[in-house]
């Protein structure tokens, strides 16, 4: 029973992919692929590796070559000399062996390895090679950051900010974006190619991909309200992120109405329900933040241990 569950739970069993890239997005596609069953051979050049793992961006911040282990963990890395022409031809088999190929190299690296369209085209099964570009228009000069802000998506960010200078979220949340959208169109891809019985490409952009993800959240009919706070973002009492004697914050939500009670009650707070929602005072605001500040972490873990309630402490104090 317990091995039927586990076969069932691994729907790409089976399916194996190749994956040519590098940094954030395809290496999360192949991440997220993997966990659902397929084999994941990651390519690397023996001599340009991956940035995460070595050169620049590990050695300006420790985050990379961590994220490169976690996202990499249990794939099959191979290196190859790519300037080898014996290499080339391995790659080239490893590629033809499997269902399907993550390309964010760039197209000149491409060709040589002889990833060249004939070869493409002598591959006759399912198959799909899936490019992946910054934009449609071709524009190479995009990093997370900018997809964000082209987007129009940091100015919600930025809404409640009064620095002249102001730090990005850390997690690259348009990369993260894109390398969901890459394993969907990758599968989608795959599922159509074996209808067609047939090998596919397709591309896969970072700023279309962000753009239907991320901008139904804020879209230009939202924009238009000109209003820039929201539940999410801290435009009521009930649902935001306050700070203990400690220094330790706290995540509230209590938007239901049976929280919002039972919160009132463990900090003895005599709102109102509707009170919960009230954004034009600071008066509700302001009681929450003065109770928070008169207790420490380890007070309100107890005082609302074993309660049903939506509040989460973010960090034990250092």
């Amino acid at each position: 029973m317990m091995m039927n569950q586990k076969m069932s739970s691994l729907p790409l069993k089976g399916m194996s992919i190749i994956d040519l890239s590098h940094r954030l997005p395809g290496p999360l596609a192949g991440h997220i692929l993997q966990d659902l069953g397929a084999q994941v051979i990651k390519i690397e050049d023996k001599k340009f590796s991956d940035p995460f793992k070595e050169g620049l961006f590990r050695e300006i911040d420790p985050s990379f070559p961590i994220w490169y282990e976690q996202l990499n963990q249990g794939k099959d890395i191979q290196t190859f000399d790519f300037n080898s022409k014996q290499d080339q031809i391995q790659i080239q088999a490893l590629i033809k062996k499997s269902d399907a190929c993550l390309l964010g190299i760039p197209k000149k690296v491409q060709m040589k390895l002889g990833l060249t369209s004939e070869f493409k085209s002598s591959i006759i099964k399912p198959f799909v090679f899936i490019q992946l570009k910054a934009n449609k228009n071709n524009d190479e000069s995009l990093h997370d950051l900018n997809a964000m802000a082209e987007l129009g998506l940091l100015n919600l960010y930025l809404s409640n900010k009064i620095e002249n200078k102001v730090a990005p979220p850390f997690l690259p949340l348009a990369g993260i974006t894109f390398g969901q959208q890459l394993a969907t169109e990758l599968l989608a891809s795959y599922l159509k190619a074996v209808k067609a019985n047939k090998q596919l490409e397709t591309t896969c952009y970072l700023l279309e991909s962000v753009s239907r993800v991320l901008t139904p959240f804020w879209s230009k009919k939202l924009q238009e309200t000109n209003q820039k706070k929201f539940l999410h973002n801290g435009l009521y009492p009930c649902y935001s992120i306050y700070k203990t004697k400690d220094n330790v914050y706290i995540g509230l939500a209590v938007v239901e109405e049976k929280f919002w009670i039972l919160f009132c009650q463990l900090f003895d707070l005599s709102f109102s329900p509707q009170d919960r929602f009230i954004h034009a005072s600071n008066e509700v605001f302001l009681a929450i933040e003065e109770i928070f500040q008169s207790k420490t972490s380890h007070e309100i873990r107890n005082l609302t241990r074993g309660h049903n309630l939506c509040l989460s402490i973010l960090q034990d104090p250092v």
